[in-house]
């Protein structure tokens, strides 16, 4: 595999905006593929699950309103390159038909690591084991 890019998936990308389990892991990861020049890429769901994530955690009291904003906008400012094809979408379909998974959402971050060639790091252990059936680079943290 590249090493000159790296995938992200939503439960990633939340903890380097909102302090919990593995956030300083993740934000060191960044830190260090930003100071290696890595290209820090996620397809463009990333930012419909981040939203809802964020909104959800703040409905259920977890976030300050003014946290939430905050948490969002720190998020806006990174250096994330969005990728969208629609050969992304027929991948994430047969990833997840493949993995038997219900829903195509993380289907989306496996399909482009994938097509990239790249390691995907994630924050959900579950993705993880699944996923390891069909992408050998995929990492979890927290």
């Amino acid at each position: 595999m590249t090493n000159s890019q790296v995938c992200v998936d939503a439960s990633f990308f939340i903890k380097l905006a909102i302090n919990e389990d593995g956030t300083r892991q993740a934000r060191d990861l960044w830190r260090g593929w930003v100071v290696e020049g890595l290209q820090r890429l996620a397809p463009s769901l990333i930012w419909y699950e981040t939203t809802s994530t964020i909104r959800k955690r703040s409905y259920r009291g977890e976030l300050a309103t003014s946290e939430a904003r905050t948490a969002l906008e720190e998020l806006l400012h990174l250096d994330l390159s969005i990728v969208e094809s629609p050969d992304l979408h027929r991948a994430a379909l047969e990833i997840a038909t493949e993995l038997r998974q219900a829903a195509a959402y993380d289907s989306h971050y496996i399909a482009l690591a994938l097509e990239r060639g790249c390691p995907l790091w994630t924050a959900d252990s579950k993705l993880h084991a699944a996923a390891k059936e069909v992408l050998s680079e995929i990492n979890v943290v927290g």
